[in-house]
């Protein structure tokens, strides 16, 4: 199962407390493997920036929580402009004391901005938009006993169809959902997969080899093809190489 990465970064102790705890309570309402990290100041997380999906920040920070930032430190916004450096697609959420500088935060592509002190229900409908919003960042949302899930589209090894379930193999996970297999090869034949039989999708980016009977991933296991299926398999994978070049 795909896990969002959280870090919460606010010198108030009891600010973190509450976010905490409500990002706590929101992965056991839905069901989502949620990992969190707090920090009370961005010096100490400004060399993990790739190690989480989404940040939660103070917009401003000092050393006893009640005043502006000195000019010597990273501010919200001087932080959120080195994680928009790294990528375009992390999420940001600002709470602060000071509503005044939610026309700054437009600047950095700014998720959400809270006012403090935090509604859990807010929080709560950020996460969850966030969570959806991924869909549109290199992953898929798969329906889970009512929740959804993000799945990342480059780990995804191959789908295999079993009766009246699909199951997702990835790098790490086996993923069981009732969405077909047919509107899953809608779904991700544009990101390189490929319906090589009736019963299984494969990622072309992970095929070792193959010939006319089987496909060899590059984890070892291998997939049936259909016989029908192998001249499309040959045509996509050489198109697919020559645009990787």
């Amino acid at each position: 199962m795909a896990k969002i990465n959280i870090a919460v970064c606010d010198n108030n102790s009891s600010v973190v407390k509450d976010i905490s705890k409500i990002i706590e309570d929101f992965s056991e309402k839905k069901h989502i493997d949620i990992k969190y990290s707090t920090f009370s100041g961005y010096e100490q997380l400004r060399y993990r920036i790739s190690d989480f999906d989404l940040f939660i920040l103070d917009y401003n920070m000092s050393d006893n929580g009640d005043k502006i930032v000195s000019e010597n430190k990273l501010n919200g916004l001087d932080f959120a402009k080195l994680i928009r450096q790294n990528s375009e697609k992390k999420g940001i959420i600002f709470i602060t004391a000071y509503p005044e500088f939610v026309y700054e935060s437009f600047e950095v592509r700014t998720y959400r901005f809270f006012v403090k002190p935090i509604e859990k229900e807010k929080m709560f409908d950020a996460i969850q938009s966030f969570i959806n919003s991924t869909a549109e960042s290199g992953k898929i949302l798969v329906n889970i006993n009512k929740e959804m899930y993000p799945v990342d589209i480059d780990k995804i090894l191959y789908l295999e169809v079993s009766g009246k379930r699909t199951f997702i193999y990835t790098e790490t996970d086996v993923i069981k959902c009732r969405k077909s297999i047919t509107l899953f090869n809608e779904e991700l034949k544009e990101f390189g997969f490929y319906r090589v039989h009736r019963s299984y999708i494969v990622n072309i980016n992970k095929i070792k080899q193959f010939d006319t009977r089987t496909v060899i991933l590059q984890n070892g296991e291998k997939i049936f093809i259909s016989q029908k299926c192998y001249p499309g398999l040959c045509e996509l994978y050489l198109q697919t190489k020559n645009n990787n070049i």
